[in-house]
């Protein structure tokens, strides 16, 4: 069963968006020590996905002792790691920020393990990612075309 038949079952079975699936996903990009914070219940998981869009942040690790040691709301977690930071570029579309951090995220992955793959498994993930670029082109062209918004002066 290729990735794309797995997720569309994991779908189907627990009845979760794929976007749901997609931040319960992004939570294994974190570290051990606060994937165990969210499994202990000593981090909310809201505040799991937050750190997971920000794992290229300098003092992550830094934040998530802070935390631990004395709780903040998710607005002032989100404020707290992108301190210091360049302002990300304004997504496309918000509700895709995500995914589309996660798409580089793989990227960045196989790059880093260059050579490390089997030939049949990057084959796999190349035709499960085709499978997803066909949906997104489907769901463009299904999407209503809004005229685009001038700029305020």
């Amino acid at each position: 069963m290729g990735i794309a038949a797995t997720v569309a079952a994991i779908l189907e079975i627990t009845g979760k968006s794929i976007r749901t699936l997609f931040n319960m996903i992004s939570l294994l990009k974190l570290s051990d020590e606060i994937q165990a914070a969210i499994r202990d219940g000593k981090l909310p998981v809201s505040q799991g996905y937050i750190f997971a869009s920000h794992l290229d942040y300098p003092d992550l690790k830094k934040v998530f002792e802070g935390v631990m040691a004395q709780p903040v709301t998710n607005s002032t977690l989100e404020r707290l790691l992108t301190q210091n930071t360049e302002p990300p570029k304004k997504p496309a579309h918000p509700t895709l920020a995500r995914q589309k951090t996660s798409v580089k995220n793989i990227k960045t992955t196989i790059e880093e393990n260059a050579g490390k793959y089997k030939k049949e498994d990057l084959e796999e993930l190349h035709n499960d990612l085709s499978v997803l670029c066909d949906y997104v082109e489907q769901q463009a062209a299904a999407a209503k075309s809004t005229k685009p918004r001038r700029p305020q002066v």
